[in-house]
């Protein structure tokens, strides 16, 4: 049914800011404030260097903490800490962004989103929840850490302050990355500046100095995003008189409320099962590889931690990118096979040189001490399986954006259940092998067979999404869906 648009309300929303992406004015192109659909490729390239240099920025924080404080009992309390903090915000990023931006970044909801006045209210939320679970981490930290009941209180006080700050940045960085902006990459190396800065203006190596760079850190970097979208609000018009005229008649303010927090809800509930289910399943591989003998953990974990480095960088950018320009170019039957192609053939490419060069890469990462030469090719031979997962992954990736973009979270949950059943089952069956070498590269090669057949459900998924009528939305959307579409303006005498 098409919305009737009284002529003097079309006439406003032509002749204002109400409009289509292709209808606006051609403006600088500024990809530090934001990302347009056409500039898929190049933005790409533009968030992996400064995933890149964040990645540097990083391990130049690591390389100065090992070498003013060794590797002794306060270091192994700090990076259980870290790591305990830090699991909370990489969760909550990947949530948010999976339930909040496909929302926020559909063209013309933003505006009327801030006039609903909902985004606060789940801050403050988000903010309980995770002084709720800091706190009992913070209460359990004897029991797990390292060094016991003999840690300094200090590092409880860390841990609680860089959790609930890291959650914080997480909320901040999803509504930017939904506005388009990626400085958001670059500004996650702004805990490790910290650090950097604290290290270089104060000598010795005091109990305190590094659970409280850890805390200052997330503070700086909780306040950058937040004064970053504070200026971003105060730049969206909050109130259109076009936009209030057409959605008066839609529905009641506190109906359009319950349906952003029914599709909130929902979104945060499956994206959170999905991203559980994916996260355990590496643990598990590592956990069947124990069975093969001494070292095949240790082993098959440095192969994991050498692909990571390249598959991490590129999920990074692959994943902002993909989901910001399927939210903003629409859900046209077959846009998704393009940027598919494209992105899986630059990770194929990328993972074949990684595999040529991986006995020279793994060489200069790890062999040195203990490390002799016959580890560095057993490691070598894992790497190039991990690798060559990088391909799917990838591809995953981009079905998964695209499907997400739709409001199909529920086909996300479903593929990460598949890909975690079959690489638990490669894995199992490869720890059964009489022949250790060929049983550890089967357990290896479970994420290329994973994601392969995540891609077969997706890419399934997807065609049969572009089949159906165009009416079938999913439960929950379909007020934003006409606030969307009205803002997009008919031609005039239409």
């Amino acid at each position: 049914m098409r919305l009737h648009v009284p002529s003097h309300h079309r006439r406003y929303m032509t002749e204002t800011m109400i409009k289509s992406p292709a209808q606006h004015p051609a403006a600088p192109a500024s990809r530090w404030r934001a990302l347009r659909a056409s500039h898929l490729w190049s933005s790409a390239a533009f968030v992996l260097g400064m995933a890149l240099a964040a990645k540097l920025v990083g391990a130049l924080k690591e390389v100065l903490v090992a070498e003013r404080f060794g590797a002794g009992a306060l270091v192994d309390q700090f990076v259980f800490v870290c790591t305990l903090a830090a699991w909370p915000a990489a969760l909550g990023t990947s949530v948010l962004t999976a339930a909040m931006v496909p929302l926020l970044a559909r063209p013309g909801v933003l505006p009327h989103v801030l006039g609903l006045r909902v985004l606060r209210p789940m801050l403050a939320a988000l903010i309980g929840i995770a002084v709720i679970v800091a706190a009992l981490f913070s209460w359990l930290l004897p029991l797990w850490s390292p060094m016991g009941d003999a840690a300094p209180p200090v590092f409880a006080l860390s841990l609680v302050l860089a959790l609930v700050l890291g959650v914080c940045a997480s909320w901040f960085g999803a509504l930017l990355q939904a506005t388009g902006r990626q400085i958001g990459v670059l500004l996650e190396a702004l805990p490790a500046i910290s650090m950097i800065g604290l290290l270089s203006l104060v000598s010795g190596a005091s109990d305190w100095m590094l659970p409280a760079g850890a805390a200052a850190g997330a503070l700086l970097h909780a306040l950058v995003l937040q004064r970053l979208w504070t200026h971003v609000r105060a730049t969206t018009p909050r109130h259109e008189p076009a936009l209030d005229a057409l959605v008066h008649p839609l529905a009641a303010r506190r109906s359009l409320q319950r349906q952003w927090w029914r599709q909130l809800r929902r979104g945060v509930g499956l994206a959170t099962l999905a991203y559980a289910v994916m996260s355990i399943t590496p643990a598990v591989e590592l956990a069947l590889a124990g069975r093969l003998g001494e070292g095949s953990t240790s082993s098959l974990g440095y192969a994991m931690r050498v692909a990571a480095l390249a598959s991490g960088l590129v999920a990074v950018a692959v994943n902002r990118v993909a989901l910001l320009h399927f939210c903003q170019a629409g859900h046209a039957p077959g846009g998704w096979m393009r940027p598919m192609i494209g992105f899986g053939l630059a990770s194929g490419l990328l993972s074949i040189a990684i595999g040529v060069f991986a006995p020279e890469l793994v060489g200069t990462l790890f062999e040195r001490g203990a490390f002799d030469a016959a580890a560095s090719s057993r490691v070598a031979d894992l790497t190039r399986w991990q690798i060559a997962s990088l391909m799917p992954y990838v591809v995953s990736m981009v079905l998964c954006a695209a499907l997400v973009a739709r409001g199909r979270l529920r086909a996300l949950l479903e593929a990460s259940v598949l890909c975690a059943l079959v690489r638990i089952g490669v894995a199992t069956f490869g720890s059964h092998e009489h022949d250790t070498s060929l049983a550890l590269l089967l357990v290896a090669a479970a994420p290329l067979c994973g994601y392969a057949a995540m891609c077969l459900w997706l890419a399934w998924r997807l065609v049969h999404d572009d089949r159906r009528p165009a009416a079938a939305a999913p439960h929950g959307r379909e007020a934003f869906d006409v606030v969307a579409a009205a803002t997009r303006p008919a031609p005039l005498g239409s």
